[in-house]
């Protein structure tokens, strides 16, 4: 989500995010459902803008939801796994993934072709996806590891929504998730299999939640270019979202 752009290791999705770690499970990843909600509310509580929760329970809770609900209240957006079980979450739903009311955005992980992994999750009520296959990130003991599962594309969808918020701090929770499921891009494959059926986007979600901020280039100079070495320099100006700038293409002709 937030892995400094330091030239080291990798480069999270909002470099310049603050992190607030609140652990509410066991190292083994086992817990309850009440740490679950005392951590919420205690990020709450200390300013948290987005809430990652990558952690999926079979049993619902109404003060799960409950506390869900006041998180979205506070203006504090959640992001949840949608499970790594390949189920249906309409029709077999997992906690907090499947809280009804929109009290948290539910995410699939994306493979390498285009498509949904055998192992994510997916429904209608799953609304977005994002890379989940082979992701590098950083590990615990300061090394790097590469995982796979929902849990790295829910930090991923997390990492856009602290891009937005610090866009636009006035952002509801709904608008920062309308605008993110509605600047996803269409998934080359199973797009049936998610709610807006595209993978997560950045600058599109950006330029949805701030119409005119899109990425813009500009050349500084359109004058014909005559190099008698071979070799010529360019020179442009980027304004907007460049951060979600993946590449820049050059033709020449």
């Amino acid at each position: 989500a937030a892995a400094a752009a330091d030239t080291v290791g990798v480069t999270g999705v909002a470099p310049g995010a603050k992190i607030m770690p609140v652990k509410a499970l066991a190292d083994d990843g086992s817990g309850n459902t009440s740490s679950v909600i005392l951590g919420i509310r205690y990020a709450v509580r200390h300013g948290a803008d987005v809430i990652n929760l990558s952690m999926n329970g079979p049993e619902r809770s109404l003060a799960l939801e409950e506390t869900l609900a006041a998180a979205k209240a506070a203006g504090v957006l959640v992001v949840a796994s949608a499970g790594n079980d390949g189920g249906n979450r309409d029709t077999s739903p997992s906690y907090p993934a499947s809280a009804p009311g929109g009290q948290v955005l539910p995410v699939a992980a994306g493979s390498r072709d285009g498509g949904l992994t055998p192992f994510s999750a997916y429904g209608h009520s799953v609304l977005l996806a994002a890379p989940g296959e082979d992701v590098l990130s950083t590990a615990r003991g300061g090394s790097y590891s590469s995982t796979s599962g929902t849990s790295v594309a829910t930090a991923q969808v997390s990492g856009a929504a602290a891009l937005l918020a610090a866009a636009r701090p006035s952002a509801t929770p709904d608008q920062i998730r309308d605008a993110l499921t509605g600047g996803a891009r269409r998934m080359t494959r199973d797009a049936q299999m998610v709610g807006s059926g595209g993978w997560l986007d950045a600058s599109r979600a950006m330029a949805r939640l701030i119409p005119g901020s899109g990425p813009r280039v500009t050349l500084s100079s359109r004058r014909l270019i005559r190099s008698k070495t071979g070799r010529v320099a360019l020179r442009w100006r980027a304004r907007g979202a460049v951060g979600a700038v993946a590449r820049y293409q050059v033709r020449v002709g």
